[in-house]
């Protein structure tokens, strides 16, 4: 790598890189998830539980991404580890735009990534 510094520290128990005065990771998770046939309606949220995150614990900061199975008008607004290990909690949001949930939306796989 031309002109670039990598200095820090890697172990099994943290990893830090460069000089910052930041939090160090001491795990790493990713995959997917599954949300299963939630009922929503159009302009409304809703939470749901994400299950087959094997190994996130409330102790974990996850980060999700919607897959092609999600429904186009339904958005993630925000998701948070729980304190069942293996469950992710999203808060969804149909738009109302698009093809209509018909009540609901079908059961959708969604990736995260999890940091502690």
């Amino acid at each position: 790598l031309s002109g670039a510094t990598l200095s820090g520290l890697a172990s099994t128990t943290q990893l830090s890189v460069g000089s910052d005065q930041v939090s160090t990771v001491s795990g790493m998770i990713f995959g997917y998830c599954t949300i299963p046939s939630t009922a929503l309606t159009a302009s409304t949220t809703t939470y749901a539980n994400c299950t087959g995150a094997t190994g996130v614990t409330s102790s974990y900061r996850v980060f999700v991404q919607a897959t092609s199975s999600m429904a186009t008008q339904v958005l993630i607004q925000a998701a948070s580890s729980t304190v069942t290990t293996g469950t992710i909690n999203v808060l969804l949001y149909d738009t109302g735009i698009a093809t209509t949930t018909a009540g609901g939306i079908s059961p959708t796989s969604i990736n995260f990534w999890a940091v502690r």
